[in-house]
């Protein structure tokens, strides 16, 4: 499990992606349930139906929330073998540039992996690995409806705008 031939990390990756495509799924099984509420259970008014299907979501939810606590122990699993592979190459060098040249400055990499940790361990990476199926979902949305379609195109538009604003009037 060499650090260098990636396989290690390849394979803690693979979970994390495989979660993101199922997340698409999860985030749609709340707008179909209630679909099948007010097009099954309000017109059938039935109890069992209604529990049938809220149990199932419940299932759903509950496998989310599972898949996502797994998804962040194995970020953070590769994040700390990241730590354990590198710090020990990384540190002695970073000691014997400050000796030699009496600077801290080369103490900038040790920052840098304390940042890429963080980025393994933080919320962001979970944005990098969902952003690819948002066509998918964007895709489904507009299959429900046209109307839910431009209303979450709008949407999206808005928020990107509210994003690129808020990073040119910071910077």
């Amino acid at each position: 499990m060499e650090l260098s031939g990636g396989n290690f990390i390849k394979n803690f990756l693979i979970f994390p992606i495989f979660k993101s495509l199922f997340a698409i799924h999860n985030f749609l099984i709340y707008y179909l349930y209630m679909f099948q509420i007010y097009d099954s259970v309000l017109t059938s008014r039935s109890f069992e139906t209604l529990l049938g299907i809220t149990l199932i979501v419940l299932f759903f939810y509950f496998l989310n929330n599972f898949l996502n606590w797994s998804r962040s122990q194995a970020l953070l699993y590769v994040s700390r073998v990241i730590d354990d592979r590198l710090i020990p190459r990384i540190f002695p060098a970073l000691i014997d540039s400050v000796i030699k040249s009496g600077s801290t400055a080369s103490s900038q990499i040790y920052a840098d992996i304390a940042t890429l940790r963080q980025f393994l361990t933080g919320t962001p990476i979970f944005a990098f690995f969902d952003s690819p199926f948002f066509f998918i979902y964007l895709g489904v949305i507009f299959l429900i409806h046209p109307v839910l379609g431009l209303f979450a195109v709008f949407s999206v538009a808005l928020h990107t705008c509210q994003v690129c604003k808020r990073v040119f009037f910071t910077s």
